[in-house]
Order: C-alpha cells, then sequence, then structure tokens
C-alpha cells in the first residue's frame, strides 16, 4: 500500500507540469464559454432592439410616406385651374386651393368630432371665435370648427358644401402661417368669416361643381 502511495506521488511529481497545463487549459475554455455565452445573450437583446427600432422606423416612414402621398394628391387636385370660369372671383387663388387639405384631413375629422375635448375646446366671443387645436388637427381643421359654430350660433343653413369648403380655406389663408400644436389656439374674427359667407354666395355654379368633389371627401 505504502508503495502504492509513493507510485502515486512520484507520479503527480513526473507529471505535475502536464497537470496543470490540463488545468490552465480547462480554465480558460470555461472563461471562453463564459463570455461566448454572454456576448449571445447580448447580441440577442442587441438584435431584438434593433428589430424593435426597425419596426418603429418602418412604421414612421410608411405613415410619413402614406401622409406625403396624400398631400400630394391633395395638392394636385388643388392645382386643377378653374379656366371655365371667368367671373368675378374665377381668378381668386383662394377657389383654386380651396380645401387643399380638405383630402388629407378627412379622414381625421371623424375621430375630431368624436373626441370629448373638441366641445372645449371653442370659445365664441363677442367678435372673434377662438379655436384650440387637439391632437391630430390641422388649421383646416379649426377653420371647419369656426365655420360650423358661426354658422349654427347665426342660423345660416343654406350653404351648400362646397361654399363652406371655400369659407374654410379662405379663413385658413387669411391667418398667419404657422406649426398647428394639440392647444394651439386660433382666432377667427366674425367680420372675416362673413367675408368668406360673402364670397362664397358669389360662387358660380361651376365654382361649386369644382368645390363639391371636396366637399364630399370632407362629409361636409
Amino acid at each position: 500500500m505504502a508503495e502504492e502511495t509513493t507510485g502515486l506521488f512520484a507520479w503527480l511529481q513526473d507529471n505535475a507540469r502536464i497537470l496543470l497545463s490540463i488545468i490552465l487549459v480547462l480554465i480558460l475554455l470555461f472563461f471562453v464559454y463564459s463570455y461566448s455565452q454572454k456576448r449571445s445573450q447580448d447580441s440577442v437583446v442587441v438584435s431584438d432592439n434593433a428589430t424593435q427600432q426597425e419596426e418603429l422606423s418602418t412604421d414612421k416612414d410608411n405613415a410619413d410616406a402614406k401622409t406625403d402621398t396624400t398631400e400630394g394628391d391633395a395638392e394636385q387636385i388643388a392645382d386643377v385651374s378653374l379656366k371655365d370660369t371667368s367671373d368675378t372671383i374665377g381668378a381668386d387663388p383662394a377657389v383654386k386651393n380651396a380645401s387643399a387639405d380638405a383630402s388629407k384631413d378627412s379622414a381625421s375629422k371623424e375621430q375630431a368630432s368624436q373626441t370629448p375635448s373638441v366641445a372645449k375646446t371653442l370659445d365664441y366671443q363677442d367678435n372673434a371665435i377662438v379655436v384650440s387645436a387637439v391632437a391630430g388637427e390641422g388649421m383646416t381643421h379649426l377653420a371647419r370648427r369656426a365655420t360650423a359654430a358661426y354658422l349654427e350660433k347665426n342660423g345660416i343653413t343654406d350653404l351648400s358644401g362646397a361654399q363652406k369648403v371655400y369659407i374654410e380655406d379662405f379663413l385658413r389663408k387669411s391667418v398667419p402661417a404657422q406649426n398647428i400644436y394639440p392647444q394651439t389656439s386660433i382666432s377667427f374674427s366674425h367680420e372675416l368669416i362673413a367675408e368668406g359667407i360673402t364670397q362664397a354666395r358669389a360662387l358660380t355654379d361651376a365654382q361649386k361643381k369644382h368645390l363639391a368633389q371636396f366637399a364630399a371627401r370632407a362629409a361636409l
């Protein structure tokens, strides 16, 4: 038994360097494996984050592309010339561009009209109507709500959808251009709205027919 122990001890002494090398290699392999696992997990997390960012970016690009396409269509429609009408308002740029925003805003009109806060964002004052924007609204929405409030308040019911489109476009272009954000307030004077109504009543049949397509899209 003592001889076996002595022999094992002697073998360990003779092979100590080899055993130590093996142990070091195993330790190194362990650390390499652990590091590889950690890198793999980090890669998965980064990949997931990148995928989410890419999906968000794709959604945004699609939304922007859709908006750009809609705006391009609206501008193309608004640029249709009224060459067949040469009377008092036939050359008015307001008619040529009437409701250029009607098409791109019509999609969100129903949502805006159903938003509970919309009713609280219109202040009918003695000399003006102050309209505050809610999410998703632009200048055309504000002009449209001001027009509707004025017509209802004054009992004016004989205007067609085409004439209303003309009035809201007239109001939109009669106030300084600016970016519209939620809670942005725009004031439309009663005098300005009345002037828009007067011009709308003077539209020819041809002009009304041209504007009727925009009124249909805006559901006026």
